[in-house]
């Protein structure tokens, strides 16, 4: 009954009213700041596709120097904004590490991170509202490739696989990552519940290796915020120019509020203390929903791009080539 309600709740989610407040406020920068680097990205986006190397430096410059702008120009919006974003400054952690990738730590514990991490994500829901987002690109008169990107030990991979099996959808998943450590936990796992996963070693920020539509849908979840702002935008473009069928990038929201749930979760209900750590310490290095758009719109691709919040906590990034 409780799990029950908690789902629930999860599924409705609640963003920070402060967040909320400001978000107008960070759409009307976010616009400003496309008008004003549209050019420059559409010259980059012209060298990406033209195969100069230097021009993934040029876009990840270009982005990183665009979320300074808008956080700048939040802060200045208004004395609200100010006050706003004073906390948030101290609250931004992007330099934080999570204990789970400290190489030296134990990997019993690391092991116990990774499955509170699971357990919270389907008690909250989570991997069946990102697979919410995935259905409308899957293919509906044939297998559906799925790529997902930065997959640590496969979490969401996994759970695409079981869905699969137990929907009877015809889905085609590969799991990734830099880290053969990460996806040996993902392959033990595939193979003692006999899940059809193919998981292989792969740089997120480079798919040169695949050709063009050879998966139909690039995916990235919980992953975006172990990575600087620029290289956001460069794996987002990376996909983009990849993907057949569309791109599915999903991350937590800043949030200082949420933190006192993943605290609760955490030591009440898990009794996890590392868990809630690396929780609180992800907290502090998300984006905001209007962060990643701006990244994502420096993209040639422009207004294609969906960005928006969704629960219980999640920043969502959507290209669709569907239609």
């Amino acid at each position: 009954m409780l799990q029950a309600g908690f789902r629930r709740w999860a599924r409705r989610g609640v963003r920070v009213p402060g967040d909320v407040l400001l978000a107008s406020t960070r759409g009307r920068v976010l616009r400003e700041l496309q008008e004003r680097h549209r050019a420059e990205a559409t010259r980059i986006g012209a060298r990406l596709r033209a195969g100069e190397p230097a021009a993934r430096e040029e876009l990840a410059s270009l982005a990183t120097r665009a979320l300074m702008e808008l956080r700048r120009g939040v802060a200045s919006a208004n004395l609200l904004s100010r006050l706003f974003s004073t906390v948030d400054r101290r609250w931004l952690a992007p330099g934080a590490i999570e204990l789970m990738d400290m190489p030296e730590l134990d990997e019993t514990r690391r092991t116990r991170i990774i499955e509170a991490l699971d357990r919270w994500n389907v008690l909250s829901g989570s991997y069946d509202l990102f697979l919410d987002e995935l259905r409308p690109l899957l293919r509906p008169d044939g297998p559906t490739r799925i790529l997902d990107l930065a997959s640590g030990h496969a979490g969401f991979a996994l759970h695409l696989s079981r869905v699969a099996r137990s929907e009877g959808l015809d889905l085609r998943v590969t799991a990734t990552d830099r880290s053969a450590t990460y996806l040996e936990v993902g392959r033990a796992r595939a193979a003692a519940e006999g899940l059809c996963l193919e998981l292989r070693v792969q740089d997120a920020l480079d798919l040169s290796n695949l050709e063009p539509g050879e998966f139909d849908i690039i995916t990235c979840t919980q992953a975006l915020h172990h990575f600087p702002a620029g290289l956001v935008a460069v794996m987002f473009e990376t996909a983009v120019r990849a993907a057949g069928r569309g791109v599915v990038f999903i991350d937590g929201s800043r949030s200082a509020m949420h933190a006192a749930t993943m605290t609760a979760v955490g030591h009440l209900w898990f009794r996890q203390p590392d868990f809630t750590h690396d929780s609180v310490v992800s907290l502090r290095r998300f984006f905001y929903p209007e962060e990643l758009e701006l990244l994502a719109h420096l993209g040639d691709w422009g207004d294609g791009v969906e960005a928006r919040w969704m629960p219980p906590n999640h920043c969502l990034l959507r290209l669709d080539r569907s239609r």
